[in-house]
């Protein structure tokens, strides 16, 4: 191909990913995380990263899908949220494991799925938010103990507890 013809194609492509940016920036995700990590999102089938909203969207919502104007993929949110998730706080999740920080991002204890952003305190792919404070000491509950039961795992224990 000839120098000429590449370098349009590349402007082709640019124009194509500001497109799909600017869509990607309309949407309200109601997740800063879930926002950012939408950007970096590439498509698993071609490795492109020309996605975008499948409809007219303003607002992120379970049923959202996203297609790849590359290939043409299409992706739920059950299966673009983890991702998009995962790719942002890559980095946080590391340096959590390295320096034995608490860690970003858990399985959320409404739907399951590792999506719940401990800093925004709610699931980035199904919207729920679960008690950080225990009803019972008042302390707060660490990631790795967030059920959803709004209690600390000590205090979950001895409430287990038959005397």
């Amino acid at each position: 191909m000839k120098p000429g013809k590449l370098l349009e194609v590349s402007e082709v492509y640019e124009a194509e990913r500001e497109e799909c940016e600017k869509c990607l920036a309309a949407i309200d995700w109601k997740s800063d995380t879930l926002a950012n990590g939408m950007l970096d999102l590439t498509c698993p089938s071609c490795s492109g990263s020309l996605l975008r909203p499948d409809g007219d969207h303003k607002s992120y919502h379970e049923d959202m899908v996203v297609k790849c104007r590359t290939c043409g993929e299409t992706r739920g949110a059950h299966d673009f949220v983890p991702d998009a998730i995962a790719g942002a706080l890559d980095g946080d999740k590391y340096r959590a494991y390295k320096d034995g920080g608490e860690t970003p991002l858990i399985d959320c204890p409404v739907c399951g799925v590792e999506a719940y952003v401990m800093e925004e305190q709610r699931c980035a792919l199904c919207g729920e938010t679960a008690e950080h404070s225990c009803g019972r000491c008042g302390a707060e509950i660490p990631a790795e103990e967030i059920t959803g039961d709004g209690y600390c795992g000590w205090c979950a224990h001895m409430m287990s507890k038959d005397d």
